[in-house]
């Protein structure tokens, strides 16, 4: 298994985690705002549609003409397409179009959901209009004879503000990964930086380097453990320097005997040496450390 440094470790799985967490987000209210923007186009067609119904006149209801203008003064007042439908689907008024030259209007979906209904809303395709187009019609009664009032907006336009929005919410969206990835980069770092430097510190530990100390950070598990090493460092140090005086003493004292002094371990491995013996022996005192004595020393009546 390949060992990853510890900042990679960090870093690579927190910013996946909130870049996966900031698509979801984003899809959501991309989505959320289309739906509430739709229903907010659907709400403004049916208002649109209630006013044209509040205009006409009972006495001028086989007027083409007549129904023809009020469709175009409030459709251009209003920047939608109005259309005026009777019961039977005639089309008796619009905004865009000469009525005489309209299909009838039966088989339309939002009509024929108006009349069983009361409203029907769709998206389809226009071909008086040759483009796609969001219709809401609604059935209104109050006149001496039903009518189909219908009101529509181009789905272009509607594309059109939604993609805008859809490219604020992607710039948002892309703004906070990147200020998201920067402060968990910061805050990988806080914490690998500290323990990169205890590792080095560690290394140069073990080659018996204690002359740095492992410096504090503001993180408290962090500053304890480097207190904690810290204090180990030092009484390790203690320990080495107060056992290299007691062998630099004991050097000193069998150095100066005038004696002979050799010492050896269970196995019989010289662990200790003083100058006359090795000058009896004529042998190396460095040498011979941990070394058989039988291999240094040969006579069989001193061993």
């Amino acid at each position: 298994m390949t060992n990853r440094r510890l900042f990679s470790q960090l870093f690579i799985p927190s910013i996946t985690i909130i870049i996966l967490v900031i698509i979801i987000f984003i899809w959501f209210i991309i989505h959320s705002v289309e739906e509430f923007y739709y229903l907010e186009k659907t709400n403004e067609l049916k208002a649109r549609a209630t006013l044209v119904s509040r205009t006409i006149s009972n006495e001028f209801l086989n007027d083409r003409q007549y129904l023809t203008k009020i469709c175009q003064e409030l459709g251009n007042d209003t920047r939608t397409r109005i259309t005026i439908i009777s019961d039977s689907g005639d089309v008796l008024g619009d905004s865009h179009e000469n009525p005489q030259n309209m299909d009838n209007h039966n088989d339309r979906p939002e009509v024929i959901n108006a009349r069983e209904k009361g409203m029907g809303t769709v998206i389809r395709y226009s071909h008086t209009l040759d483009q796609e187009m969001m219709y809401l019609a609604i059935r209104v009664d109050t006149f001496k004879q039903p009518l189909i009032i219908r009101t529509s907006l181009s789905i272009a336009s509607l594309q059109s503000n939604i993609t805008g929005i859809r490219r604020t919410i992607l710039l948002v969206g892309i703004l906070i990964s990147i200020l998201a990835g920067g402060i968990s980069f910061i805050l990988s770092k806080q914490i690998a930086n500290p323990l990169e430097v205890m590792r080095q510190r560690a290394e140069q530990f073990a080659k018996g380097d204690f002359s740095q100390k492992l410096p504090t950070t503001n993180t408290s598990e962090l500053n304890s453990l480097a207190n904690s090493l810290n204090r180990m460092t030092v009484q390790l140090n203690n320990r080495i320097q107060t056992i290299l005086q007691e062998r630099n003493e004991r050097e000193a004292v069998l150095s100066s005997m005038v004696e002979g002094v050799l010492a050896v371990d269970t196995d019989e491995k010289i662990i200790s040496l003083n100058k006359a013996v090795a000058q009896l022996f004529h042998i190396e005192r460095k040498p011979a450390i941990g070394k058989q004595i039988s291999s240094i020393i040969r006579n069989s009546n001193l061993l």
